[in-house]
């Protein structure tokens, strides 16, 4: 609703996939130096984005989000991810 809102006021609104978003939230929150050995996990109400990178490549999963109960979703069924 909100991007749409914006769109109609004449601005440009880029909407992104969860995986896109896994990633930028790599790069802007993970500093260099630790690029190579470490992840980041966004944890959201929708959707939990896990991103990491691997032999030069830049990977992102998306699981459940914190407010998975409302789908519903079985607990057995939110989690532990399989990698």
């Amino acid at each position: 609703m909100i991007a749409d809102a914006i769109e109609k006021m004449g601005m440009v609104v880029n909407r992104l996939t969860a995986e896109q978003e896994g990633k930028y939230a790599l790069r802007a929150l993970l500093p260099k130096t630790y690029i190579d050995n470490s992840f980041v996990v966004d944890i959201g109400g929708g959707n939990t984005k896990v991103s990491w990178r691997e032999n030069g490549k830049l990977n992102s999963l998306e699981g459940p989000g914190a407010k998975y109960y409302q789908i519903p979703m079985k607990d057995a069924d939110a989690g532990p991810w399989k990698l």
